[in-house]
């Protein structure tokens, strides 16, 4: 369980009530008074409206790769923090954004939020890889 499921573990329990109507107040007057005259920077392209969480480790999405006659032929760490909280103050700032994902990329795969997998159908590994 990585920042990701944490967050959306909090988000869940506050849903509705009045901490999170705090928080998000909070959010909103910190967006206000860091950048007021900076444009809100485009949305992060995830889906947030699913409510996912997955639970699930490198490994065992490896060994369903292969199970299913693929490989992982490239990895790549997401950014350190993903969910719906911190996503309100970070897209406000393309440096907030630049240094998440640089966090994100210098951290071990437990500590971020997303991972990103290259895989390849086993059959065509004698096709040259893709360029990430």
């Amino acid at each position: 369980y990585g920042p990701f499921e944490i967050e959306s573990w909090i988000y869940r329990r506050l849903h509705g009530d009045a901490v999170r109507s705090a928080l998000l107040a909070s959010a909103a007057f910190l967006k206000r008074t860091l950048a007021p005259q900076r444009p809100a920077a485009p949305p992060v392209p995830y889906n947030r409206e699913s409510g996912h969480v997955q639970f699930f480790t490198r490994r065992a999405l490896e060994r369903l790769l292969s199970d299913n006659g693929f490989a992982a032929i490239g990895r790549a760490h997401g950014a350190f923090l993903g969910g719906v909280f911190s996503a309100r103050i970070l897209n406000r700032s393309a440096a907030l954004i630049g240094w998440n994902a640089a966090l994100g990329s210098a951290l071990p795969a437990w500590a971020v939020s997303s991972w990103y997998v290259v895989a390849q159908r086993v059959d065509d590994a004698a096709a040259p890889a893709p360029q990430p």
